[in-house]
């Protein structure tokens, strides 16, 4: 089990650009499923209701991740690691 989730090649794979950002098994990459989703959700709610609320749910969307998402990740993670020991 332990074979399985431990790669030798995953370190040298993420240095030289081969690395779970870059590929996948099928050869879609991380960007391009992630272009690929984003295209089909503003494409359903143009449909479903208009282009100006796909507008609106996308800017709405990447303001909060940049602000507010972003904070409450900062902060629980700063949060983790208050009092550890450097030994520990």
């Amino acid at each position: 089990m332990a074979a399985r989730l431990v790669d030798a090649g995953a370190l040298a794979d993420d240095v030289h650009g081969r690395g779970p950002w870059h590929d996948r098994p099928h050869g879609r990459s991380v960007v391009g499923g992630v272009a690929g989703w984003w295209a089909t959700v503003l494409a359903l709610i143009s449909l479903l209701s208009s282009a100006q609320d796909a507008l609106l749910f996308f800017v709405l969307w990447v303001t909060a991740k940049a602000t507010v998402f972003h904070a409450i990740t900062a902060f629980r993670e700063i949060s983790d690691h208050v009092g550890l020991t450097p030994e520990a």
